[in-house]
């Protein structure tokens, strides 16, 4: 576990940046959170999508390269991020073909490697606070999910 501690608008958070094995130990932590993020509107995720969520969560803390981060507000678990490198040659599937219909062979020039972010969650208690200062926030949690 590497914390890392950020102010903003006042208060105080932690950003925790986890390993793919830290990150499978807190499973069902992190899909309590997804749950409270996406369970409402605008997205209405049931059961079923929050299960989901937790077996690509495991299949993906096996990437090379993953990370996640988790971030809490005054010791309040507020939300998380998960991320890995986009591998070489670059991928099929899910979102992949579509992409790569779009930028053609450029692909392989301009995103193998680059920092892949794939979820983003924020629980409903911390969105004020992240909208009044969503770019800092952002900021904030990019160098932690990259191990910068």
């Amino acid at each position: 576990m590497h914390p890392e501690h950020r102010k903003g608008a006042g208060d105080r958070v932690n950003l925790e940046r986890l390993t793919g094995q830290e990150t499978l130990a807190r499973t069902s932590h992190l899909a309590e959170i997804y749950r409270a993020a996406f369970g409402g509107p605008p997205w209405h995720e049931d059961e079923r999508a929050a299960d989901a969520f937790a077996e690509r969560l495991t299949a993906d803390a096996h990437r090379p390269g993953f990370a996640a981060v988790l971030a809490s507000d005054n010791g309040e678990p507020a939300g998380f991020g998960t991320a890995w490198r986009t591998p070489r040659p670059f991928p099929t599937g899910r979102a992949y073909d579509l992409v790569r219909a779009e930028l053609g062979d450029a692909v392989e020039t301009q995103l193998v490697g680059a920092l892949e972010v794939d979820e983003l969650a924020v629980s409903p208690h911390a969105r004020r606070q992240a909208s009044r200062d969503e770019s800092s926030t952002s900021c904030a949690a990019a160098p932690t999910l990259a191990g910068c």
